[in-house]
C-alpha cells in the first residue's frame, strides 16, 4: 500500500477549445498526481478543470477553494497549473495582460477573461508553505476569437504575466515557471504540449538527484530547463522561464514520484526498463504514436524538398534548398532514432 502525499493540493486547468492538447495536459497531470503509485496526492485535494468547466467562474472558484483548503493546512504544498492561451491586448500605449479561459468573449474581456492582476491576487491569498505556479501558455497568434469586430485592440501572445512576476517577490517558497520566454512560442505535440510532456517525465523521477522517493522542485526545474529545448528542431526555439526562485534552500518536494517508494518508475523514453507497468506502457505507446506522426510529417517535408531540388534551375536557390534538405533529413533521422528506441522499450 502506497503512502499518501497528504500535504499536496492542486488546481489544474486545461482550457481546450482550439487547443485540445491542453485538456490532455491537465488530465494527465491530474492522473499522475492522484495515482497512489505515483504522485499520491489525495484525490479530493486536486481540482481538475477542462473545457466548459475551465471558464472564468470555474477557475476563480477553484482557486478560492484552494485558498480555503490551504488555510487549514499550513504545511501544504500547493500547485497551480494552467495550460491554454495567455496574451496581452494593446490599446494605444496601454497593455492589458490576461489568461484566456473557456467561454472567452472578446466583446466582454473583463467579464470572461482573467487579468494577470486578479490571477495574482488569488495566488497571493494561497498561504501555502510552498507554492508552485506553472503556466503552459501556448502560442496564440492569429486566433480569430481574440479580436472582436470593430475592436482596435491588438492581441499578442504572452507567457509572462508581469503582475504575477512582480508581486510574488515576497512569497516564501514560491516558484513561478512559464513554458517559454516572452519572445518565444510554447509548442504542442501530438499528445501533450512539449513543456508538459517533459514536466510529466520529471514528476516521474527523471532528473532526480537522489532516489529518495520525491520529485523535488529544483531537480524538476533543472530537468525541464535542459530537456524542453531539445524536443524540437533549432527553428522551434523554446526555453522555460523562471524569474526568481524564493527561499528554496530545502529544495522542497512537489510530490512522490513512485507513491512513496524510492525506485524510479519505468515510464518514459528509451531509458525505460524492460518491465513496464500499465502506466508506463501507456505513456510509451502515446509517445510512439506521436513519433510516428512526426515521422510521417517529416517524410512529407523531405519528399517535397527533394522534388523542389529537381526542378530548381537557379543555382543559388538550389544550394539553399539542398541545405534545407539536409536539415529536414537530420530531423527525420532523429525522429527515427527516438521512435526505434521507444519501440524497443515497449518490446
Amino acid at each position: 500500500m502506497s503512502d499518501s502525499f497528504e500535504n499536496g493540493h492542486a488546481v489544474l486547468v486545461g482550457v481546450g477549445g482550439d487547443l485540445p492538447v491542453t485538456v490532455s495536459d491537465a488530465s494527465e497531470l491530474h492522473r499522475v498526481l492522484t495515482d497512489p503509485q505515483r504522485g499520491a496526492y489525495p484525490p479530493h485535494q486536486v481540482s481538475l478543470l477542462t473545457q466548459a468547466q475551465a471558464d472564468r467562474d470555474g477557475i476563480l472558484g477553484a482557486l478560492d477553494n484552494l485558498i480555503e483548503r490551504v488555510a487549514a493546512a499550513p504545511d501544504a504544498v500547493a500547485v497551480v497549473y494552467f495550460s491554454g492561451h495567455g496574451g496581452r491586448f494593446r490599446h494605444g500605449g496601454e497593455v492589458e495582460y490576461f489568461l484566456v479561459p473557456s467561454g472567452f468573449d472578446p466583446a466582454d474581456r473583463v467579464g470572461t477573461a482573467i487579468s494577470d492582476v486578479e490571477f495574482t491576487a488569488k495566488l497571493e491569498a494561497i498561504k501555502a508553505r510552498r507554492l508552485l505556479v506553472i503556466l503552459d501558455c501556448c502560442f496564440a497568434a492569429g486566433i480569430p476569437l481574440l479580436k472582436a469586430a470593430g475592436d482596435d485592440a491588438e492581441f499578442e501572445s504572452s507567457s509572462l504575466p508581469p503582475a504575477l512576476l512582480r508581486r510574488l517577490d515576497e512569497g516564501m517558497g514560491s516558484v513561478v515557471v512559464t513554458s517559454s520566454r516572452d519572445d518565444e512560442s510554447s509548442y504542442v505535440g501530438e499528445v501533450y504540449s512539449v513543456f508538459t510532456e517533459v514536466l510529466l517525465e520529471a514528476l516521474a523521477g527523471r532528473g532526480a538527484a537522489s532516489q529518495d522517493g520525491f520529485a523535488r522542485v529544483l531537480n524538476v526545474l533543472a530537468y525541464v530547463f535542459e530537456e524542453v529545448p531539445k524536443r524540437r528542431g533549432p527553428e522551434f526555439t523554446q526555453h522555460p522561464f523562471v524569474k526568481k526562485v524564493y527561499d528554496l534552500g530545502d529544495n522542497f518536494p512537489i510530490c512522490y514520484y513512485a507513491g512513496g517508494a524510492n525506485a524510479l518508475p519505468a515510464s518514459f523514453g528509451a531509458e525505460a526498463a524492460p518491465k513496464l507497468d500499465h502506466f508506463g506502457r501507456e505513456m510509451l505507446e502515446k509517445r510512439r504514436d506521436s513519433l510516428r506522426q512526426q515521422a510521417r510529417t517529416y517524410e512529407t517535408i523531405v519528399a517535397s524538398v527533394q522534388q523542389a531540388i529537381t526542378i530548381e534551375t537557379n543555382i543559388v536557390n538550389r544550394i539553399k534548398t539542398e541545405e534545407q534538405l539536409r536539415r529536414e533529413e537530420a530531423r527525420l533521422g532523429k525522429v527515427y532514432d527516438d521512435l526505434r528506441a521507444t519501440e524497443e522499450a515497449l518490446g
